[in-house]
């Protein structure tokens, strides 16, 4: 009973080894026996094309041969990196990846990003801009007329019994016109 408590043990221990992630994705699949130097080409081509197209990898550099592909330069963080992994690895002919690829820590590369996209939240604004000020305008036609409407003496004094009725009748107007 004792040795298959420790044998359990040792089992469950073990357990998370397995589990591990083996770090960067690889391809699978087979290794074609032809080695081009045109199919390096287009391998290259394909990779850079692809990257051109994705902001974050102006500074890499793609070199093939042999269908193994070496990634060098920087990105701006390290999920950049693993993506960099998987997208090359989807690519057909890719045998291995040397992913020499490190993070950038030039601080104006990195702020430029969020300096875009702070840019680009202000150009909304200014473009929602007219939307606020005509809501801001209604906003304030409705409570100008509440407000006038609770002024007047005339209509509240005739409907109320009494000032007191006539004053809380004038306070719910104007709650009334600022809530609307």
């Amino acid at each position: 009973m004792r040795l298959i408590k420790s044998l359990l043990i040792l089992l469950m221990l073990a357990l998370p080894v397995a589990a591990q992630d083996s770090g960067t994705a690889q391809p699978t699949g087979t290794i074609d026996v032809e080695d081009s130097a045109q199919q390096d080409a287009a391998i290259a081509v394909r990779i850079r094309d692809i990257l051109a197209e994705l902001d974050g990898y102006d500074d890499v550099t793609v070199t093939v041969s042999s269908g193994i592909v070496t990634l060098k330069g920087t990105a701006l963080d390290s999920e950049s990196i693993a993506r960099l992994d998987e997208l090359v690895s989807r690519v057909d002919g890719v045998v291995t990846i040397e992913n020499q690829v490190t993070e950038t820590t030039d601080v104006v590369e990195r702020l430029n990003p969020a300096i875009e996209r702070f840019l680009t939240r202000v150009q909304q604004m200014v473009a929602f801009l007219p939307l606020a000020l005509i809501a801001l305008a209604v906003f304030a036609v409705i409570v100008f007329v509440g407000f006038f409407v609770a002024r007047r003496r005339q209509p509240w004094d005739r409907l109320a019994p009494n000032m007191f009725i006539a004053d809380i009748f004038r306070q719910v107007i104007r709650v009334a016109a600022v809530i609307a």
